[in-house]
């Protein structure tokens, strides 16, 4: 009685082992957009030199960046009705993967050294700056987007981010929300490509807003000094 109840039990094991499907896979986690306690200054968002969103009949992405600067709370929005200039330029780049991944890599090459050499990064060690592009490869269709963060003044890439899509995970549509029209953000709700892209650029804006650190290792002192006045 005891080898048969064992028996039984086995069978059932196996059975229920062989119910399950082999090497399934777990559905990717929506991506979303990072918030921010307090903005870490105003920003400018320009179009840089690999504009690749124009060979799948989307605009300019600025109104989309404007959007998440808005919705994170990470910064605000440059208004040349102050008098006052913006605190950093934007500039972004979206399209073919190799194009954008290339890019970046050497924005941030360049950022890395002018931190380093400014002091800023400190104990950091440049880590901050790490892992922004994951590794580029697959066969299915991968759309990028790439982000650039300048010092107005200096001209000097202050930070980089990066992020790569093969399979949107947002839910776009309805009413409200950063998608709930296609004109408020450039049509890129309204389209595959449009949608891929638009979570590429959340994933490279998310990628700037994680190093919040440097960004406050770099704020002026200005509105202190002006204070004590």
């Amino acid at each position: 009685m005891m080898r048969f109840g064992i028996s039984i039990s086995a069978a059932a094991v196996a059975a229920a082992c062989l119910a399950q499907p082999a090497f399934a896979k777990q559905a990717e986690p929506p991506v979303e957009l990072a918030k921010c306690a307090a903005p870490y200054g105003s920003i400018a968002v320009v179009d840089g030199d690999t504009q690749g969103w124009t060979k799948y009949g989307l605009g300019s992405p600025r109104d989309l960046v404007n959007a998440l600067a808005l919705e994170s709370g990470c910064f605000t929005l440059f208004d040349p009705a102050t008098g006052r200039p913006t605190t950093y330029l934007m500039n972004v780049i979206a399209g073919d993967k190799e194009e954008v991944d290339r890019g970046v890599e050497v924005a941030r090459s360049a950022a890395t050294e002018g931190l380093v050499r400014s002091g800023a990064l400190g104990g950091l060690g440049g880590r901050a700056l790490g892992g922004m592009l994951g590794g580029f490869g697959g066969r299915k269709k991968t759309l990028a987007a790439g982000i650039r963060l300048i010092s107005p003044a200096s001209g000097q890439t202050i930070l980089t981010g990066g992020g790569e899509v093969q399979k949107t995970t947002i839910t776009f549509g309805g009413t409200g929300g950063l998608f709930g029209t296609g004109s408020q953000t450039g049509g890129y709700g309204t389209t595959k490509d449009g949608q891929m892209l638009a979570e590429a650029f959340i994933k490279a804006f998310n990628a700037i807003s994680a190093q919040g650190s440097v960004l406050q290792a770099l704020a002026p002192a200005a509105p202190a000094a002006a204070a004590a006045k």
